[in-house]
């Protein structure tokens, strides 16, 4: 997904947290960063994969398979242990 939609690492952070169904809030808490931080990013997201809200995101997240997707769970999991 990275990849297909030139994402940045923080993006792709962002699409991540959406992808499991958070909330804009929980997202923002969880990467420690401003709401409107978050706000920039998913607007930036939003642009790149053609969508114009949350639940259209996690909807595409949901159709799309990506190893690099899963690499970044992991990797998020391990950081945070």
């Amino acid at each position: 997904m990275i990849t297909l939609y030139d994402l940045t690492p923080a993006e792709a952070r962002v699409v991540l947290q959406i992808g499991r169904g958070l909330s804009a809030a929980q997202c923002a808490a969880t990467l420690a960063i401003s709401e409107n931080t978050l706000k920039t990013h998913l607007g930036r997201v939003y642009a790149k994969t053609s969508t114009a809200r949350q639940a259209d995101l996690v909807a595409l997240v949901s159709t799309i398979s990506s190893p690099i997707m899963h690499g970044m769970s992991l990797a998020t999991s391990a950081n945070t242990t």
